[in-house]
This record gives C-alpha cells, structure tokens and sequence, in this order.
C-alpha cells in the first residue's frame, strides 16, 4: 500500500462518528491495533503508532497489506 493510499484511509476512518477501533495488517502477518482516531501520524513516509501503554511504533505505508475494520458490535 502506498503512503498516499494509507494517509487517506486512516484519515477517513479517523473521522468517523463515533469513531471504532480498526486493525492494520501488515506484509508480515502482524497486526496492529488502533484504538484512538489520532493514534497513528504520518510523518514524510513513515507514520509512527503510539499506544495507549505508550508504546510507539514507527512504519512505512509500503509495509502495509491492508486495513481490516471488523464490524461494529
């Protein structure tokens, strides 16, 4: 996925009222949980995830396989 492709889609996911939580999935296999419609911030071609716990995790968008938003509850 490319940067561009990732910054519209958080964007529109974070604007979402009330806002759900989503998954980024990454090439790997790995996921990543983003609880916060701010969570996620793009900074030049990487973004950088902070988590509640305070962790952070910086990634590029080409990294990324695909955004998966489980329905809402």
């Amino acid at each position: 996925m490319s940067s561009d492709d990732l910054e519209r889609i958080l964007r529109a996911l974070g604007k979402r009222r009330p806002f759900r939580p989503f998954f980024l999935e990454f090439k790997s296999g790995d996921r990543l949980f983003v609880s916060h419609p701010d969570a996620v911030q793009r900074t030049g071609d990487l973004f950088l995830h902070r988590g509640p716990d305070r962790s952070q995790r910086i990634f590029s968008g080409d990294g990324v396989a695909q955004v998966f938003d489980p329905p809402p509850t």
